[in-house]
């Protein structure tokens, strides 16, 4: 049987990672953050019954001007009843801050018989948005 090679202790393998370029050049820099400019509904919501809770919660993007989700947005989106009977008021948790750049409303509820209820969310800076009926 042939005699294996004695190991070194004092020898540690190491590896090399080099990248060849031509030119000089500068290192590059991250992309810019995005900048959140409007809001749009990812999830409208469904079955408007009066005092029931909507059958599907809604849920409100902040997006770039491209339309992209802004993941770091922590904005603060208000609901709010647009169209349907005067003075409705819509009721759960109306104000929510994004999380990684979405808010989502469970438990909301409208208080008044009617039709074509509609939800507008707005954000300060942000170009508002109404769902769809």
């Amino acid at each position: 049987m042939p005699a294996l090679p004695s190991a070194r202790p004092w020898c540690l393998p190491t590896l090399l990672l080099a990248t060849a370029c031509g030119g000089a050049s500068a290192p590059t820099a991250p992309p810019p953050a995005a900048v959140a400019t409007q809001l749009t509904f990812t999830v409208s919501p469904a079955d408007l019954r009066t005092q029931a809770v909507f059958a599907t919660a809604p849920a409100v993007n902040v997006r770039d001007s491209a339309g992209a989700r802004v993941i770091d947005s922590t904005a603060s989106i208000t609901v709010s009843v647009t169209d349907g009977t005067t003075g409705a008021v819509l009721r759960g948790p109306t104000t929510l801050r994004a999380v990684n750049g979405v808010a989502n409303y469970p438990g909301l509820s409208i208080d008044s018989a009617g039709h074509g209820y509609r939800l507008t969310a707005s954000a300060t800076g942000l170009t508002s948005a109404t769902s769809v009926t």
